[in-house]
């Protein structure tokens, strides 16, 4: 049994969302995160974005880009 604590993820997403960063990621009851969310903060807000686990099992392990929310953005109201 490995005494790792932690391991290599690699975020993917559309356009520059992620565009192969890895970071260490630590294990939850032994077992690779199933989703991790992670704030920036940007000029006029803090924008928070969503990945999931991908399917390969390998490190680095792979996490897809799912959701965006972006506080300092206006809101999006339909005429």
């Amino acid at each position: 049994m490995s005494e790792k604590t932690t391991y290599t993820a690699v975020l993917f997403g559309p356009g520059m969302i992620g565009h192969g960063d890895e970071m260490q990621l630590e294990y939850v009851n032994g077992a690779y995160q199933p989703e991790i969310v992670i704030s920036y903060d940007e000029p006029g807000g803090t924008i928070t974005r969503t990945w999931r686990l991908g399917h390969e099992t390998e490190e680095p392990v792979p996490y897809r880009f799912v959701s965006e929310q972006d506080a300092g953005a206006e809101a999006h109201i339909t005429n």
